[in-house]
């Protein structure tokens, strides 16, 4: 794999949007099937505790 394949950009893309978000990863598993060019890129993220809604995004 080098930087500019497809599997790396759906993981840097799904990390970028833990890391907007906040969510704590575990780990990051990738999945490639070579006959139909299947890549499943998937998230293990950690247990998070809730949290009381921003009073500004009530409304």
């Amino acid at each position: 794999m080098t930087d500019d394949d497809p599997t790396i950009a759906k993981a840097d893309a799904i990390l970028a949007l833990c890391a907007r978000y906040r969510i704590p990863v575990a780990g990051v598993y990738v999945s490639i099937r070579d006959g139909n060019q299947e890549i499943t890129v998937s998230v293990e993220t950690e247990p998070v505790e809730p949290t009381e809604p921003h009073p500004e995004r009530m409304n």
